[in-house]
């Protein structure tokens, strides 16, 4: 069979048009986030604003002071807009553990760990400006509280989850509505010690104005509820495989689903492992693994939404790029089977690429954010990359 030069291209054109979105594409190089580069600059969460538009946060250190503060970077059209700005009002011990969250109208709130004062939080509008003062989140004792998360809610509120480790290691919830106050008491998410979180907790608003809770204890756990803050499940195990090498699941994010459903990823000894979710948290399909590559260590894997129920997911991946840390990733359809190759996110690879955050765009582009020290120092930077 012959083909002329036209049918040639016109074949290949074909091909890349039936195949989508299954492979993930450069669409910008990686960039410096932070401007003030000493020392330590780590810990990254991003969300987006709108198609073009995104803010990025971080923990930083501060050696003369021998404390952390939260930073952010806001972006317009993918350019930076206005300077680097501190999050934090109060100042006094280690501000640390960012969580950022785009609210409905475009505003963003973002939640952090304070050594001496607990939970705090402070919202801004898209444009930068601080909307009222820092405010603290639980009533509970400050100086035993860590681990923030925050999540948007489809009514313009937000929800914040926190781990409270005096009150009988308790995982809890504060809501807030769309002008920033409270709604009703903290409550606790957990039933019981049995159910008490480690460490990493995750939340995610869904669309039907509900959200849903995820943490870990050597098991992976959620619970759901509904738009008015009602538990409408009981703690359910996420994760199916108990075998004993891959018994301590850790690690684990969850998202939303343009369909109406949700995903959780976790660590699983050595890989990464996955389950989806439809809306009213009945499992769909088996657990899968989200990497293809298993011969190291993966772990701290994110997740971001693309439309027609698509997800992506990033981890860092050890010794893969043939140094250290690099960060990888992995596009998956409505049905959980992979799109398309395993992808690198950063291409400079020189030491340790850590600790990744990720968000999605309603274009089915996505930000990945990750730590990197690109010199043997102890040094980290905060890089970024938007990729299709």
């Amino acid at each position: 069979m012959r083909f002329s030069l036209g049918g040639l291209i016109l074949l290949f054109a074909v091909v890349a048009l039936a195949s989508g979105q299954a492979s993930a594409g450069k669409l910008d190089k990686e960039f410096q986030v932070n401007t003030r580069s000493e020392y330590g600059q780590s810990d990254s969460g991003v969300a987006t604003l709108s198609r073009r538009d995104f803010v990025v946060v971080w923990q930083s250190y501060f050696p003369d002071a021998r404390e952390f503060d939260i930073r952010a970077q806001r972006y317009r059209k993918g350019r930076q807009a206005g300077g680097e700005f501190v999050v934090n009002t109060r100042t006094a011990g280690d501000q640390t553990r960012p969580s950022i969250a785009a609210l409905a109208n475009g505003d963003f709130v973002v939640v952090w760990q304070s050594e001496l004062k607990g939970i705090r939080g402070q919202r801004f509008t898209k444009w930068g400006k601080r909307i009222g003062k820092e405010f603290l989140v639980s009533r509970y004792s400050v100086k035993t509280q860590a681990n923030p998360s925050i999540a948007a809610l489809a009514d313009g509120g937000f929800v914040v989850v926190f781990t409270a480790l005096k009150e009988e290691r308790s995982l809890l919830a504060q809501r807030y509505d769309r002008h920033g106050d409270k709604m009703a008491r903290t409550f606790k998410v957990n039933t019981g010690p049995k159910q008490a979180p480690h460490g990493y907790t995750g939340v995610t608003g869904l669309p039907n104005g509900g959200f849903v809770v995820v943490w870990w204890l050597e098991e992976i756990n959620a619970r759901r509820y509904n738009r008015k803050g009602k538990p409408v499940s009981g703690i359910l195990r996420v994760n199916t495989d108990t075998i004993a090498f891959q018994h301590h699941q850790q690690q684990p994010p969850v998202t939303a689903l343009s369909n109406g459903g949700f995903v959780v990823a976790w660590r699983s000894g050595t890989n990464l492992h996955g389950q989806r979710f439809s809306g009213k948290a009945v499992k769909q399909g088996a657990e899968f693994q989200l990497n293809t590559y298993g011969e190291n260590t993966h772990s701290n894997p994110a997740l971001a939404p693309l439309g027609n129920g698509w997800f992506v997911a990033v981890w860092p991946a050890y010794g893969q790029d043939g140094h250290y840390f690099g960060i990888f990733g992995q596009k998956f359809d409505k049905r959980g089977k992979k799109r398309g190759p395993e992808f690198q996110v950063n291409t400079t690879t020189q030491w340790n690429q850590d600790d990744p955050a990720i968000a999605g765009f309603a274009d089915d582009r996505f930000l990945v954010t990750w730590s990197g020290n690109h010199e043997f120092n102890g040094h980290y930077d905060v890089f970024a990359r938007r990729m299709r």
